[in-house]
């Protein structure tokens, strides 16, 4: 271990830190030697913080206060990680109601919110070996990058990031993911003054030239919203050499229920197209799954299909076909 610096204050720190880990063996696992360097830096108006590591390369720059940046983290992660754990109980009809509005009565807004922070990063990922053997993975080897920015000021909390694959392999026992020249763009904010999950906002696009998890995927593109307890999804993307298929709709999310909106399918297999002919859903409840609506036709045929499988190993289904 290395260090060399001046001033322990966070915000006034300014150094070079260096772990250097000669090759050993931890239980039965084989580890070579690594190096993980971090360097602090700072004038009047940037602060730069460098991570060069075996894994990746991180880098943070912006004229911010690291100790109110940590404390803005730190609090956004533990209110965002609990509006959402409080959401998934809600979902359980089984949860004592007292117990519930106790725990909303608990959360608080920190001081920290009305902080103006502001600073962008970029990463490099690198040599994924050491994490391969940690996970008891066969394989794990990513090259890629991306960039990002964090804004935060009294009103609202922001963070977004771009990511750009080249390619991924994960290969453990028989499971195999693979991406090639795949891209994902994620945005996500949330309301300062309001500690609910309906003040929750958030984007995500994906694309990517093929895509292998169990199946081939081919020409994948992906764009999901998020807000005010519902998804908004449009995904496009071929399966194999024989399907190509789009879907348009919404995730809402009740009491105890869960629904998947389709407004929009369009299917082509084998050169034959379908497309729905309404609005289609599936619905989640405690006693099983029901299907309503759903209508597909092409040139020669419609299709409609209606039913519900249940939890009790009941099924009811109704297929109609007119030519």
């Amino acid at each position: 271990f290395m260090a060399k610096g001046t001033n322990l204050n966070l915000d006034k720190l300014i150094g070079e830190f260096e772990i250097k880990l000669e090759p050993s063996q931890l239980r039965e696992l084989k580890l070579d030697e690594t190096n993980i360097k971090l360097s602090l830096k700072k004038d009047e108006e940037l602060r730069k913080i460098n991570l060069v590591s075996e894994f990746v390369d991180f880098n943070i720059n912006g004229n911010f206060s690291l100790e109110k940046a940590i404390e803005l983290l730190t609090y956004e992660g533990k209110t965002i990680a609990y509006l959402i754990s409080k959401k998934i109980d809600e979902l359980n009809p089984i949860e004592d109601e007292s117990v519930k509005n106790t725990e909303i009565e608990m959360v608080e807004i920190s001081p920290i919110v009305n902080e103006s922070v502001e600073f962008n990063y970029d990463f490099t990922f690198k040599d994924f070996n050491l994490i391969a053997i940690f996970l008891k993975n066969d394989e794990l080897d990513i090259s890629g990058s991306g960039t990002g920015t964090v804004k935060n000021d009294s009103l609202q909390f922001r963070i977004s990031t771009e990511i750009d694959i080249q390619n991924l392999l994960n290969k453990k026992d028989s499971l195999l993911l693979y991406l090639s020249d795949s891209k994902a763009n994620l945005n996500f904010s949330r309301d300062n003054q309001e500690i609910s999950f309906n003040k929750i906002f958030g984007s995500v696009s994906l694309e990517g030239d093929k895509i292998y998890a169990g199946a081939e995927l081919n020409d994948v593109q992906a764009d999901f919203i998020f807000n005010q307890s519902k998804l908004f999804f449009n995904t496009s993307l071929g399966v194999g050499e024989n399907l190509t298929t789009e879907m348009e709709g919404t995730i809402s999310t009740f009491a105890a229920d869960e629904e998947i909106r389709f407004n929009a399918i369009t299917l082509n297999y084998k050169n034959i197209p379908w497309a729905s002919f309404d609005t289609s859903s599936v619905i989640f409840t405690g006693s099983g799954i029901q299907l309503s609506n759903l209508i597909l036709e092409n040139a020669n045929a419609l299709v409609t299909v209606n039913g519900q499988i249940n939890n009790d190993e009941s099924h009811n289904f109704f297929v109609e076909i007119e030519n």
